[in-house]
């Protein structure tokens, strides 16, 4: 029995100790490809950054958790718009329960425009980041009026006039053909991320054309 039991702790450990060489291994590939596409953009390239070294929007995403911080970013300019990339890590649950979340956010320095601070969070199906949505006031529930797209997201914000002339029907209509993203705005930085969702390193390149269509659209409201 006792010859058993270490059997069982052998083949325990050795699972585990498996399972962090491949993270490790999986991490150094994602490191490596997610640097290759930014040398391809001429964007610079940082595979670990605190949280307070990065000019980011203060939003509810960044309350979330602890141990915060940004791996892989990726900083430059796209068509003529400050961008930076990363994957935002932070953790989550005490004990055994504790675990890590990263997504990928895609941020656009939209100065000198000046929006309202807003949020429009994808909340339908497995999108749903129900750690943002706890106790809303029922004045910051914004419904646009626009049936598909109040189905699917929570608008937050105080500027009810301007967020609705943001989020025009021109505007929701293009934001729900990217399934799941919610998008952030607070002191001229435009943020866009899928919740809990890390992008492919092939297609990073894509999302940016994507988003940056997005932030074209936002910014010319």
């Amino acid at each position: 029995m006792e010859l058993d039991r270490n059997s069982i702790l052998v083949g325990l450990f050795f699972v585990i100790a498996c399972m962090a060489v491949f993270w490790v291994a999986y991490e150094y590939w994602r490191s490596h490809k997610v640097k290759g596409v930014s040398k391809s953009l001429g964007f610079k390239f940082t595979t670990f950054s605190k949280l307070e070294n990065i000019n980011h929007p203060v939003t509810h995403l960044f309350e979330l958790g602890e141990r915060k911080y940004f791996t892989n970013v990726m900083e430059g300019v796209h068509l003529g718009k400050d961008v930076f990339i990363a994957g935002y890590n932070y953790h989550i649950g005490n004990g055994k329960s504790r675990r890590r979340i990263c997504q990928t956010i895609f941020i656009f320095n939209i100065f000198p425009k000046e929006l309202p601070y807003f949020e429009a969070i994808a909340v339908k199906g497995k999108f749903n980041p129900f750690f943002l949505l706890e106790k809303v006031p029922q004045e910051l529930d914004i419904k646009l009026g626009f049936e598909d797209f109040d189905a699917e997201y929570l608008v937050r914000g105080k500027d009810v006039k301007r967020i609705r002339r943001i989020l025009n029907p021109l505007c929701t209509r293009l934001l729900t053909q990217y399934p799941g993203v919610s998008i952030e705005q607070q002191g001229g930085l435009l943020m866009f991320y899928v919740s809990r969702h890390r992008v492919k390193p092939s297609e990073l390149k894509s999302n940016l054309d994507g988003y940056s269509e997005l932030c074209a659209s936002f910014v010319k409201t």
